[in-house]
């Protein structure tokens, strides 16, 4: 089921879908944060703004699912990488 999500976010990112992005993978109290980087993005605004702003610097989006458990049919804990391919601006 997670993967075929997965698929599902790469085709929303060509179709450059951010708020169904959104939708597809986060609530009012996921909590995201990157590697090499303290900053936490939680909350809706913080988390439309990050992905409006990958979606305007990235072409493509491919996310590779590391790990994940669900504690209880509520909750998913994952670790995923995004891959992002920059957007040519020259």
């Amino acid at each position: 089921m997670l993967h075929q999500k997965l698929q599902t976010l790469e085709q929303l990112w060509i179709q450059k879908q951010g708020t169904e992005i959104y939708h597809q993978l986060y609530n009012a109290t996921t909590q995201i944060s990157g590697q090499g980087t303290i900053q936490l993005f939680s909350g809706q605004s913080e988390l439309l703004e990050l992905v409006q702003s990958l979606l305007e610097h990235a072409e493509t989006a491919k996310l590779e699912l590391v790990s994940y458990s669900q504690p209880s049919p509520e909750i998913i804990l994952s670790w995923a990488n995004w891959h992002l391919q920059a957007r040519d601006l020259a």
